[in-house]
């Protein structure tokens, strides 16, 4: 059969069309990486000073037992360390839920515009929901500059979410569309979200202002907006949708950039009913289909994983300031180093094994929660600052490594005919645990040691739920999810990340 991948690879496969193409296709991650991370600071409270010789405070540290001080002084500011919603509208002691929730509006945001994303490109096209999305947030952001209450800015931030999630369900799976199979799994493997992450650390260490930030934020969406009057729309879009004539333009044009011969046009028709047919026989399986006896324990034991990766990931992003040392030193490590434990992850999986790789990472991150909330019991106030805040950010690489295996894991668990939906299932579950985790944050919500326990249980029990899962490390890769072979457990792959 003549697909578009066979298209792509006789029109020179991976060149300068696609070079172009991951540069300008892959900037909507800034805006919506940082749409993301803007809660991180914005939950940032840098401690405040009361008029008078009783009431200093500086540290966050001692800000839990001040506020009923706190009270009975009028005179009172907010240190200047950096300006962020907590300074804004006075959001600590009986108001410090209010900034939890907002993160928490934001994240819901987040997990509907996933789906709605997915939709709107499936219906209307892959720029459609990315670029439009981007457009949005240049207006949304802008609009936020303004807010004048700290529930004005909640709304915000809600449709803000709306429209990263609509970007980040999106964004791959346009990119990829353009790129022979072996480039997409390269791809998978470039640090752009810890690239795009740490240029906000960066940012938001320069600015340390939440209006200044939104402002900066608008300006990436614009930036990624632009390129729209030059990427075209996805190949297999147009021709599952009948948009022949615009297909053949795409070709076309990458065909010049390659300096290829234009391949007959005609085959463009044949591709359209083949990739329909494909369209077709994905649409007739359902999430239910995930809790079919087959896969079920998959779909119950990775979407869990899923759910306690995002939860320790999120509580410890959202709790930086709760953690000693510089805030934004701790955010930037909190960006930067997670990506080198990942490519460190890939190795073990590939060497050793996934089920390994995960389980191992999973039991050294439950170990260093422990040590935490050891350290928090036992040492002195003095003492226990330093080696929390270093295990706490072990504890994110540690998690991201973990993430790197089970994406693998998953993918290859799977049989194709479920594969998209399992990764959409898992992604709920990550953003569920989004939602939840600016109310578990530590020193916020619950004492630092309630807060690692809890970490501490949950990656735990994940590490128990992964050794009864099956090596899928030199297994077949199954195409179906009824017709199994006779002695081979379910293995399929994906390559989404």
């Amino acid at each position: 059969l003549y697909t578009l991948d066979i298209l792509i690879k006789e029109l020179g496969g991976c060149g300068r069309f696609q070079v172009i193409l991951l540069l300008l296709g892959y900037l909507p991650i800034l805006p919506g990486s940082w749409g993301i991370s803007i809660m991180m600071f914005g939950k940032y409270n840098p401690g405040w000073t009361c008029q008078g010789d009783t009431c200093n405070v500086s540290e966050f540290t001692s800000q839990l037992c001040s506020c009923d001080e706190m009270k009975t002084f009028r005179n009172w500011t907010f240190n200047n360390a950096a300006s962020t919603i907590i300074t804004e509208w006075s959001l600590v002691c009986d108001d410090s839920w209010k900034s939890s929730l907002i993160a928490s509006v934001q994240m819901t945001g987040v997990l509907l515009g996933a789906y709605a994303g997915g939709q709107i490109g499936d219906m209307f096209g892959r720029k459609f929901s990315i670029h439009g999305s981007c457009a949005l947030m240049v207006v949304a952001n802008v609009v936020a500059i303004f807010s004048v209450s700290w529930q004005m800015y909640a709304v915000l931030m809600f449709f803000i979410g709306l429209f990263v999630g609509c970007i980040l369900a999106t964004c791959n799976v346009y990119n990829f569309e353009f790129l022979p199979s072996w480039w997409r799994g390269f791809v998978i493997m470039l640090p752009i979200w810890s690239l795009s992450t740490s240029i906000f650390a960066l940012c938001a260490m320069a600015l340390k202002n939440w209006r200044h930030l939104h402002g900066a934020i608008a300006f990436v969406a614009l930036l990624a907006f632009l390129p729209v009057f030059w990427l075209p729309e996805s190949m297999r879009f147009l021709a599952v949708h009948g948009h022949l004539k615009k297909a053949n333009k795409v070709v076309k044009k990458i065909a010049r950039l390659h300096k290829r011969p234009v391949p007959d046009t005609s085959i463009m028709e044949a591709i359209a009913n083949i990739e329909s047919r494909s369209l077709k026989a994905g649409a007739s399986y359902t999430y239910l289909h995930l809790f079919h006896r087959n896969v079920r324990k998959y779909t119950l034991v990775l979407g869990y994983g899923w759910f306690v990766l995002a939860l320790s990931q999120y509580m410890i992003g959202f709790g930086l300031s709760a953690l000693s040392g510089d805030f934004f030193v701790n955010m930037l490590l909190y960006f930067a180093l997670p990506f080198p434990v990942r490519l460190v992850a890939v190795f073990i999986v590939t060497r050793f094994g996934r089920k390994l790789a995960a389980c191992l990472l999973f039991l050294l991150s439950s170990v260093f929660s422990f040590v935490i909330v050891v350290v928090q019991l036992v040492a002195s106030e003095d003492s226990k600052g330093s080696p929390t805040a270093v295990l706490a950010i072990g504890i994110n690489m540690l998690t991201e490594g973990a993430w790197g295996a089970t994406v693998i894991f998953g993918n290859e668990l799977f049989p194709t005919d479920v594969r998209t939906l399992s990764y959409g299932f898992c992604s709920a579950a990550a953003r569920l645990a989004a939602i939840i985790a600016p109310h578990l944050v530590p020193k916020h919500s619950l004492p630092m040691y309630a807060a690692f326990i809890i970490q501490a249980l949950l990656q735990l029990t994940s590490f128990a739920a992964y050794l009864t899962l099956p090596e899928t490390k030199g297994k077949p890769l199954q195409e179906n999810l009824i017709r199994q072979s006779v002695g081979i457990k379910q293995h399929v792959a994906s390559n989404n990340i």
